[in-house]
């Protein structure tokens, strides 16, 4: 059986509340899409700069899929599970960069002892870094976006930032026998710099349909967000948005499912608007919790300001609530033109649109039924793991003879 090592830079699973829980969509994605796969592949994934937590796991089997957090050769400090980020902590990434280069030397010398046939890796500096490791193994690296692609961030990086000049650099020493891509955008920028097309593939991201129960009985006054928080997330203005609908709808109440820097900060504001008592910030909650909340609330909100997918749109889809969203590339991506949900341009409109929806009880069940079906059509983790299946089947074939993805122009 082909064995398979997938690398997770952002974070590792961790106990809440008493259960297995994840702290960021990464890995979830590496998990989900590794698990249908798991009787043709022994599957690992490694999460090497998990931070030293009393809540954290060190090895664990998720739906068939090894997850293990080794401990890191040099401790990573001022960081809880699920932020090694550097767009929204640069300094302290920058300051546990030794550790994170240690991780990963750690992780090859480990890898050189098994016999390890694929190395996939999530994101573009964990894909980088694993490019570093010498073996035999296939490499494929997975890009959930680019601050390059205007199509990710809605035209908000600048041609010149810093971010861009590093993954312009990086894309550059990018050593990866595939790169697969969660949106058919990010191939295309990819082209554009230099990437064969039949080097990049497309896999997607999806939701278990199996795990996540359709249902029409909800509560009609419960509302959701699930996501880090974090500024690009623009929870701010999700708040702004729910002080509107409170005004009009005392009995509303707001979950924020999720934890970051921004949450003291997010729980202030929330006092200043008064509907504090209406908003229920949750923290990190294991995926029963996360379940329960998806099924229970009538629509969903988001406000963020950039997205490479907009998992937790598809999970609330799923289970039958309805999103209100931000209307940006990731979020009309999903929606694929059909009347699932609500493009916003601002908290106004946001409100507005929610306000709408919980008075017309009729619309809100058709647009419901109507993003259920989307989901089952194309956003499952079956259908994700299938592209990755073939995927890793076409580079084992090939073994030995295919060459490595050119560097891009």
């Amino acid at each position: 059986m082909p064995q398979i090592r997938f690398f997770n830079l952002g974070g590792g699973p961790a106990v809440i509340a008493g259960s297995v829980g994840f702290t960021e969509g990464g890995l979830v994605h590496a998990v989900r899409s590794m698990a249908p796969l798991s009787s043709r592949y022994d599957v690992t994934v490694a999460c090497p700069n998990v931070p030293s937590l009393q809540d954290t796991i060190r090895d664990v089997s998720i739906d068939g899929v090894r997850v293990i957090c080794p401990k890191p050769p040099l401790p990573v400090r001022g960081m809880p599970a699920g932020e090694m980020c550097v767009v929204e902590r640069p300094l302290l990434t920058l300051l546990n960069w030794p550790s994170i280069l240690a991780g990963y030397l750690a992780e090859s010398k480990r890898l050189s002892r098994e016999r390890v046939d694929v190395v996939i890796s999530n994101g573009i500096v964990a894909s980088y870094l694993a490019g570093l490791m010498q073996g035999p193994w296939c490499r494929i690296a997975v890009l959930h976006h680019l601050y390059l692609d205007r199509w990710s961030t809605g035209g908000a990086s600048s041609p010149g930032g810093l971010l861009v000049r590093l993954e312009r650099l990086l894309l550059r020493r990018l050593n990866a026998d595939a790169v697969a891509v969660v949106n058919p955008f990010v191939a295309s920028c990819l082209a554009a710099k230099g990437f064969p097309a039949d080097r990049v593939w497309f896999v997607g991201n999806g939701v278990d349909t199996g795990r996540l129960n359709f249902t029409l009985r909800h509560d009609q006054d419960s509302l959701l967000f699930v996501g880090r928080l974090r500024a690009a997330k623009g929870v701010e203005s999700l708040l702004e948005a729910f002080a509107i609908i409170h005004a009009r709808r005392p009995r509303a109440l707001l979950h924020i499912v999720g934890d970051g820097l921004l949450r003291h900060a997010l729980e202030s504001r929330a006092t200043v608007l008064g509907i504090d008592g209406s908003v229920v910030f949750h923290g990190f909650v294991d995926e029963e919790t996360k379940t329960r909340l998806l099924q229970s609330c009538s629509v969903y909100l988001s406000a963020s300001r950039f997205e490479g997918f907009g998992l937790p749109v598809v999970e609330a889809m799923a289970a039958g609530a309805v999103p209100v969203v931000s209307d940006i590339p990731a979020h009309r991506y999903i929606f694929q033109d059909r009347p699932v949900g609500c493009l916003t341009a601002s908290a106004d409109e946001m409100a507005a649109s929610v306000l709408e929806l919980l008075q017309d009880e009729p619309r809100r069940t058709a647009m419901a039924t109507a993003g259920r079906a989307l989901v089952e059509d194309m956003w499952t983790w079956n259908r994700v793991a299938e592209r990755y299946g073939m995927l890793i089947d076409r580079l084992l074939a090939r073994r030995g003879t295919a060459s490595k993805v050119p560097e891009p122009q």
